[in-house]
């Protein structure tokens, strides 16, 4: 299979972690409990920077600030998060080998956003070894808790068999849990497996369940733009513009191939799919898609 066809800018939404899954909260009393030293307070008032909004402006330096503090008595939500900046270098100096310690403290108790991330770290060598074997155990752990990136990224190592002995079945399974949570890049490659484009192999081909997830991608691109148009990042919505309308070239270059009936069922499931999704799953993928490009990690 050549790997190299599938979308560069889809492919690096598998190294972004679920940041900041607990939104951009408020509140009155949340900076002065965050200042009266709990950690909780800490991480939270930290995630309302690193999002920004309406209410809290982003800024990175306050929010590595607000982490820090909650990293140090040991909350694994601002370690995570203080590693993860110190990494890209966003409000603070880059430092891979602070950053892997911040995330391993995390990923050792069990956050399942720094397990994930922890596995991509061993996957790149950045602040620890490249050890394929570590990958696939803290991958494997955070996609046993439902973290939809790394349900998506299991699954496809099994089908491909990269790094792993090859399961298209457990590889399937995988890639749909994810997809049901809302996880758009899981849905786009799942539609371009089903439709055997970006060197999948033909054993896989289903048109109607590939236009399906196509359909249910191009839905969600919509919601993100309606969503990000507040967004002071112009490159933010005009990326997101950029991957809809190619996702939306393939879905027009694989209905050439079926039938006015099969695309009718094509539509139906993608409705019925998106039905089914929890709301709150879709927006927690939403955020880490959006924050991908806005960090700048979709070049």
């Amino acid at each position: 299979m050549n790997r190299r066809r599938i979308s560069s800018s889809m492919l690096l939404l598998a190294a972004l972690p679920a940041l900041a899954a607990a939104g951009c909260l408020s509140g009155a009393d949340l900076r002065t409990r965050a200042e009266n030293g709990e950690p909780e307070a800490q991480y939270r008032l930290g995630v309302n920077y690193f999002e920004g909004g309406e209410t809290y402006p982003r800024d990175d330096a306050q929010a590595v600030g607000w982490f820090r503090k909650a990293a140090e008595q040991g909350h694994p939500g601002g370690q995570f998060h203080l590693g993860f900046m110190t990494l890209t270098g966003k409000g603070v100096a880059q430092d891979p080998d602070f950053a892997a310690r911040m995330v391993r403290k995390a990923a050792e108790q069990g956050h399942a956003d720094a397990q994930y991330f922890l596995a991509r770290l061993h996957d790149t060598g950045r602040g620890v070894p490249r050890d394929k074997a570590a990958s696939f155990k803290w991958l494997r752990r955070a996609a046993e808790q439902g973290h939809s990136l790394a349900q998506f990224l299991l699954g496809f190592r099994y089908i491909t068999g990269s790094g792993i002995e090859e399961d298209a079945q457990q590889g399937l399974a995988w890639g749909v849990k994810s997809a049901r949570q809302g996880q758009l890049i899981a849905i786009v490659i799942l539609g371009k497996l089903y439709a055997g484009d970006s060197g999948f192999t033909a054993k896989y081909q289903d048109y109607v369940t590939a236009y399906k997830y196509y359909d249910a991608a191009l839905v969600v691109f919509l919601q993100l733009i309606e969503e990000t148009r507040w967004l002071p990042a112009e490159k933010t919505r005009i990326k997101i513009e950029h991957d809809r309308n190619l996702i939306e070239i393939e879905r027009n270059n694989l209905s050439a191939r079926m039938t006015s009936a099969q695309i009718a069922e094509g539509k139906r499931q993608a409705r019925e799919m998106l039905e089914r999704m929890d709301p709150a799953q879709v927006a927690v993928a939403k955020r880490q898609f959006r924050m991908m490009y806005d960090y700048g990690m979709s070049d």
